[in-house]
């Protein structure tokens, strides 16, 4: 009754089926007997189970602030007289309980409309989250008047917050995070920047600026580990493509930062692949670009290749670094063919526009040269040079002094200049110094004295020359003298040797060499121009004219043919006077022809003073023995740098030997 006024238990509670028998009141001490005293009370449900669960309450403060909003409203209506007309309008139609209702199948039961407490009433908002299980009485206590009851529920709940456990989750996350990255390797990398660098420029790219050819530039990094654990580390250059296998231009050197003092010196600046830095250590890397490789050259030059790269600074369990290097080139004339240098501009291969820029109008060819600019420069400074090398070793040096010159220095001195065993320049860094500074001179059609400074000697002027000159001529592209050439060459060479014919004479022999290079012009002259040099290099070093005059010019010993080569010609004035070969074998322009009466002035003398002795046949003396030294050294020397490389040598050592005497015997002539 106080449920159904609304007096108690009323605000959500709910109680399960009464399915057992009342539970008050009994005789104590008996079962199922109700009250038999005077009172003889009713039997009655008086103790009951009730529950809710906080949905339960919600539910019902919900429903009751409806109600009590539509009592407001109610309240509302009546005070201004609306509830009439809204009860005249209500009703639609009119009831007649004879009629309505006739042809109903299903007869009403009111039992099905139970007028039990509302609040008791479970819809299907009711939380399901509390599940009576069992709601029973126990009769068989019998110390009560009272039997009690008993309730069993089943309660599902969240057992974890899900707000709670999500921000658990991510406190979790984090810590996890943080233990991770500390107990994770990590490097810092520094670029340090040479000189002044555009503010566009990325800060963490390696710019090497201008790099020429065979000139190493280096820039550092340096590598910091900024994690609380050891850091291993490897830098990766790129992969070489294998179809193209062009060399790499990229070098570096790790300078390990934990090595001992006394192994720094020889150790430390071992190249490593790999070095290790404890927390707070710190490593120098020293990247080298260098394009000392030829072909590279080649490729650079043409445009088919740029000098950019990317490094990998991998580390081990940790994040990688990706480091970009690049440099501009400086266009060089090593590694072009003779074509390509006779119309190389004035100011030289430096001014060159890269292949990939549009051409410019003041930079295109003009008319080719008979011969590369660079060639004749070397060529001609080479040959002034050791005359005055040669000379100011006479003036400075007294005759006491024990100090042998080069050139006299058995058996290296026999190709000096050219020769890398009688150089006297030792020094590396000195020497690789002054090289760049001769191919800067080449390359921008500098004057040689200008590059090289005052403190430099005119042997160390020589030397550096010389070695340039072997470079330039063993870097052009099929050499002076082309495979094709040496194979014709080659090929009648073999041929007088298998049909026994007797040997050319030195002008026959220069007559053919030079009608073989008559096809191409620049190949004749250049080909002249370096057979000059080495002419007046050998009357320098080994004087035709110190050979006792009782040499006969007509014996077939080394006396004679060591002065016809060095006149190049024959030794006999009446033979060069009836066969002039200016006329007869000169393939090319004046250039060539000029040369070869500029032998013959040189050497006239000589040749008038042999050709007045008779036939005698006696040993050759000690003189002629060293020009011939002289000339076979400086022939195998140059031999190898005239010939075109392409042409593959032989596998068995007999029959190279007898290779590199067939390529000496086209030079020895001259």
């Amino acid at each position: 009754m106080q449920q159904d006024k609304r007096k108690a238990f009323h605000d959500g509670w709910r109680e399960g089926p009464i399915t057992f028998l009342p539970t008050y009141k009994y005789d104590v001490g008996s079962v199922a007997r109700f009250d038999s005293s005077e009172k003889n009370r009713g039997p009655s449900w008086c103790d009951r189970i009730l529950y809710r669960t906080r949905q339960d309450r919600m539910r019902y403060e919900r429903l009751a602030k409806e109600a009590a909003e539509a009592r407001k409203r109610d309240e509302e209506m009546k005070a201004r007289g609306l509830d009439k007309a809204v009860a005249d309008d209500s009703v639609l139609f009119d009831y007649d309980p004879d009629v309505d209702g006739a042809d109903s199948v299903e007869e009403y039961d009111p039992d099905k409309d139970s007028n039990g407490d509302g609040s008791l009433d479970v819809d299907d908002d009711a939380d399901n989250s509390l599940q009576l299980e069992y709601y029973v009485s126990h009769q068989g206590i019998l110390s009560s008047d009272h039997k009690p009851l008993a309730a069993a529920f089943t309660l599902t709940y969240d057992s974890v917050d899900p707000q709670l456990k999500a921000k658990v989750h991510q406190e979790v996350v984090r810590e996890l995070d943080k233990v991770e990255n500390e107990s994770r390797p990590g490097l810092t990398v520094v670029v340090d920047h040479h000189g002044s660098q555009p503010t566009s420029e990325d800060p963490n790219a390696v710019n090497f600026g201008d790099i020429p050819f065979d000139v190493p530039v280096t820039r550092s990094l340096t590598v910091a580990n900024t994690s609380g654990v050891p850091a291993t580390f490897t830098l990766e250059k790129p992969e070489q493509d294998v179809s193209n296998r062009t060399p790499s231009w990229l070098d570096y050197r790790i300078d390990q930062p934990h090595l001992s003092d006394s192994d720094s010196g020889s150790k430390q600046k071992l190249p490593s692949h790999e070095c290790t830095l404890h927390p707070g250590e710190i490593a120098n890397i020293e990247v080298t670009a260098c394009v000392r490789d030829i072909e590279l050259a080649r490729l650079v030059n043409d445009g088919k290749l740029s000098l950019e790269e990317i490094l990998v600074l991998r580390v081990a369990h940790g994040r990688d670094h990706f480091i970009s290097v690049h440099g501009k080139w400086l266009p060089t004339c090593f590694g072009r063919s003779l074509e390509e240098l006779t119309v190389m501009p004035e100011t030289g291969a430096r001014s060159l526009v890269p292949a990939k820029a549009p051409r410019d109008q003041n930079n295109t060819p003009g008319m080719p040269l008979s011969a590369p600019r660079e060639l004749f420069r070397l060529t001609e400074a080479i040959s002034e040079i050791s005359e005055r090398a040669i000379a100011e070793w006479s003036m400075t040096r007294s005759e006491a002094e024990e100090d042998t010159p080069p050139w006299m220095r058995e058996p290296a001195g026999f190709g000096w200049p050219f020769e890398p065993e009688a150089w006297t320049l030792r020094d590396q860094v000195e020497r690789s110094h002054l090289l760049s500074c001769a191919r800067e001179a080449l390359d921008t059609n500098k004057d040689f004295n200008s590059v090289f400074a005052p403190e430099v000697t005119s042997l160390q002027r020589l030397e550096i020359l010389s070695e340039t000159l072997l470079a330039f001529l063993g870097s052009l592209k099929d050499g002076i003298v082309t495979a094709a050439v040496w194979q014709n060459l080659d090929q009648q060479i073999l041929t007088r040797e298998k049909t026994k014919q007797p040997p050319l004479s030195w002008e026959d022999s220069q007559a053919w060499v030079l009608e073989s290079l008559a096809f191409s012009p620049v190949h004749s002259v250049s080909f002249t121009f370096v057979t000059f040099m080495l002419a007046r290099i050998a009357n320098e070093v080994a004087p035709a004219s110190s050979i006792p005059n009782n040499t006969n010019a007509n014996n077939r010993g080394p006396s004679p043919n060591v002065l016809s080569s060095s006149s190049g010609n024959e030794s006999q004035p009446n033979t060069a006077t009836q066969n002039p070969p200016e006329d007869a074998s000169q393939p090319g322009p004046a250039p060539a022809a000029f040369i070869r009466r500029k032998t013959r002035t040189f050497t006239s003398s000589i040749s008038s003073i042999t050709t007045e002795q008779p036939s005698l046949n006696p040993s050759p003396s000690p003189m002629a023995i060293r020009r011939q030294a002289v000339e076979t050294a400086l022939a195998s020397i140059f031999s190898t740098v005239l010939i075109s490389s392409d042409i593959a040598a032989p596998s068995k050592e007999k029959d190279r030997r007898a290779l590199e005497e067939r390529k000496r015997s086209i030079i020895n002539p001259f």
